[in-house]
């Protein structure tokens, strides 16, 4: 048994109307929000070069910054690392940093959580990249 092309029309309505209620509430709580985006998000890799090559190469995200720094750590001695930034659409970026691996050792054999990162693209049927 099919739905009326009255009760389809009716459904429409009622999520259309219901979209631009939960819009106008998103609109209300973003435009309140001190934090305007995102500046960037750091993740640990232990290849670089291999992370570029995805970013820039794959995904089209330009390394817009390539710093080699120092930190203290917490043993009060110098750790030098690498860090690297790939710019998004908004002009956020995200920030990969790599210690040498006698710093801290390989960051697959640290405890860490792991780094889950979403991007949305310019269309949801865009296909970038597939593994």
């Amino acid at each position: 048994m099919g739905l009326s092309a009255n009760a389809v029309a009716a459904a429409d309505t009622a999520g259309s109307e219901k979209h631009a209620k939960l819009q106008a509430v998103r609109n209300a709580r973003r435009s309140s929000n001190k934090i305007r985006r995102l500046h960037h998000h750091a993740v640990r890799t232990d290849d670089m070069e291999a992370t570029r090559r995805f970013y820039e190469d794959v995904l089209g995200m330009p390394m817009v910054a390539a710093m080699k720094e120092s930190m203290d750590s917490t043993r009060g001695r110098k750790t030098p690392f690498l860090h690297c930034f790939f710019e998004m659409g908004d002009g956020g970026s995200l920030a990969f940093f790599q210690f040498l691996p006698d710093a801290y050792g390989l960051r697959t054999s640290c405890r860490q959580t792991r780094s889950i990162i979403t991007l949305r693209c310019r269309s949801p049927t865009s296909t970038i990249w597939r593994s």
